[in-house]
């Protein structure tokens, strides 16, 4: 039964986890970084904590900085980043410190 006005929405017909999948088997075959990679993940990480910050203060605004991230598909390239942002995390605290962990 349709009680009321109904919409029904086109959908692309590839499920979202069939392309994920797809692209992850890509990366393995062309020894390619996946479109979210480690970076990405660190980013959000960083956001996160941020914003957690804002949160503790009332949402007052706080600085994004730099955030770490690595255009040069090829896999491997940018782990000097990652070394570096690891020699930071000690000063992380909160949301990164349970995500990242202790990293010191």
């Amino acid at each position: 039964y349709r009680y009321g006005n109904t919409t029904i929405l086109r959908t692309a017909p590839e499920e979202p986890l069939q392309l994920e999948q797809r692209d992850f088997i890509g990366c393995l075959k062309e020894r390619r970084r996946p479109r979210s990679d480690g970076f990405t993940g660190l980013q959000v990480v960083r956001l996160l904590e941020l914003a957690q910050h804002s949160l503790e203060r009332d949402g007052s605004p706080v600085r994004v900085g730099q955030l770490i991230g690595c255009s040069d598909p090829r896999l491997g390239a940018g782990l000097e980043s990652i070394v570096a942002a690891r020699a930071t995390a000690g000063r992380l605290n909160g949301v990164a410190k349970d995500l990242v962990g202790d990293l010191t």
